[in-house]
């Protein structure tokens, strides 16, 4: 009887495959310096870039997206792709849209709008080397139109969230190298719907900011009735000795945080246009005659360029 049997599997000599020669990606066998030169270009937006939250892998964490900025949905799109083209790209890449631009924060996911907690999630994910790319953040904070006419208003705002206000003052003096943009609510002339303030109105709030947080007295922009000590007590009414001695304290070190209007696009001919229209009454003339109208129009292009 036959006996079925097992044949040793058969034995093929291999031919070892002829080495691959691999081709270096030719834009990466320009010299080091040129390719910087291009990265700057390339990654580089004119209207900064805004940071937004998606979902990640993770259940509880959102991973920040840096996006193009326009006012024109079609418009935005992810910054740096190039980091995505091979893993030398991305080593040398990732992350340097944040040294060549403006990093603009919206509010956090599930915090109302809150756009310091959105600055601090995202430091607090950056590695040190790269939290030092970080130099230029704005923090876009809404004003919200559904409060009460009453309500609108920066000095109280900033009395209501003091803690927010120590907090972000605190960030600055810990993170000198951050110069940041705050854009305070209610701060603001032509918001949608409704204007917040009249054109003295926005330029006493500018005043009053400025004894606040820089501890400077510029009254003299305003009518003559209208004094330091007049500025001072309305100061202490509003916001309360105790909070005006913490912002006096931390203000004074945090150098690199400046106040700007929350207009998204001021528009100083339109306030050129509604000074010259607020003083045109009789009332005003002794204070047009003394250049208080150009005043006015000096120091909000001031404040809208280069904050306070």
């Amino acid at each position: 009887m036959a006996r079925n049997r097992l044949r040793p599997p058969r034995k093929y000599r291999s031919k070892p495959r002829p080495p691959q020669t691999q081709q270096a990606f030719p834009f990466l066998t320009l010299p080091a310096e040129l390719r910087n030169r291009i990265y700057l270009y390339a990654l580089t937006a004119p209207d900064g870039i805004k940071v937004r939250w998606r979902r990640s892998n993770s259940r509880w964490k959102k991973k920040p997206v840096m996006f193009t900025n326009s006012d024109k949905e079609e418009e935005v799109c992810p910054i740096n792709q190039l980091q995505y083209v091979n893993r030398q790209l991305h080593k040398e890449t990732a992350g340097l849209e944040l040294q060549y631009n403006r990093v603009i924060f919206d509010g956090y996911p599930g915090s109302n709008g809150d756009t310091m907690k959105s600055l601090y999630v995202f430091a607090g994910r950056c590695t040190p080397t790269k939290l030092q790319w970080l130099t230029h953040a704005t923090l876009a904070q809404q004003s919200d139109l559904t409060t009460s006419i009453q309500s609108r208003c920066a000095i109280p705002w900033v009395k209501r969230h003091i803690d927010k206000i120590i907090g972000l003052l605190n960030f600055c003096i810990e993170n000198k190298h951050i110069h940041v943009e705050f854009r305070l609510p209610y701060f603001v002339l032509y918001p949608d719907p409704l204007p917040t303030l009249s054109v003295n109105g926005f330029i006493e709030t500018g005043i009053l900011l400025s004894r606040l947080f820089r501890g400077a007295d510029i009254s003299h922009i305003d009518i003559p009735g209208n004094t330091a000590a007049r500025y001072a007590e309305l100061l202490s009414r509003l916001v309360g000795d105790d909070v005006k001695d913490t912002i006096k304290r931390l203000a004074g070190e945090a150098t690199n945080l400046r106040l700007y209007p929350n207009d998204k696009h001021f528009d100083i001919k339109r306030f050129e246009k509604e000074v010259e229209e607020k003083l045109s009454d009789p009332w005003w003339a002794d204070f047009v005659a003394n250049g208080g109208g150009l005043k006015w129009v000096e120091y909000a292009r001031q404040w809208s360029a280069y904050g306070l």
